[in-house]
């Protein structure tokens, strides 16, 4: 079965290894979870670590950990601290 999430969407990867957490925020997300996979065709905000991500519109399929971002694409990248 499909899922779809409404409004204020946030979907949070805990950190492992080495990998700090990752943050991903939109208004809607569709889930299809026997496919592995999620979707939106609205603005999206994916933060991980000090790398910040806005973009219209993803694709991400949890199997081949392939994220598709299809427009107005900006990006930043802080290096950590030492």
């Amino acid at each position: 079965d499909d899922v779809y999430f409404r409004d204020d969407v946030r979907v949070t990867r805990a950190p492992y290894d080495h990998r700090s957490s990752l943050v991903l925020q939109t208004t809607f997300l569709h889930v299809i979870p026997d496919d592995d996979i999620a979707k939106t065709d609205r603005p999206v905000t994916i933060t991980d670590g000090t790398a910040i991500v806005h973009a219209v519109g993803m694709d991400e399929n949890s199997k081949t950990r392939i994220l598709r971002l299809h427009s107005k694409v900006k990006g930043t990248y802080e290096p950590a601290k030492k």
